[in-house]
């Protein structure tokens, strides 16, 4: 085998192997794409979800202890105010 039939078939061989290289890189780069999209999706997911639980409610009521129900002797005795219901 001469030099220069040599040389093509490095070349060739090369070549092949640089296109090799660069779709590999492609496919580790659509990968990390990939990845980053798939956890924008969950962080969106998770905030839009959970954006309730750092809301806060009110209520408001209006309630009666009628001393009549509660004491109805009006002793104020401890005992019969823990058994009022």
């Amino acid at each position: 085998m001469d030099s220069e039939v040599r040389k093509k078939i490095i070349a060739s061989r090369l070549k092949k192997r640089y296109a090799k290289e660069k779709a590999f890189r492609l496919m580790g780069l659509g990968a990390v794409f990939s990845a980053l999209v798939m956890l924008a999706i969950l962080f969106s997911s998770i905030i839009g979800n959970g954006y309730s639980a750092f809301q806060q409610t009110f209520i408001q009521l209006e309630v009666v202890f009628d001393a009549g129900e509660i004491d109805p002797d009006g002793n104020r005795d401890p005992e019969v105010l823990s058994q009022a219901n």
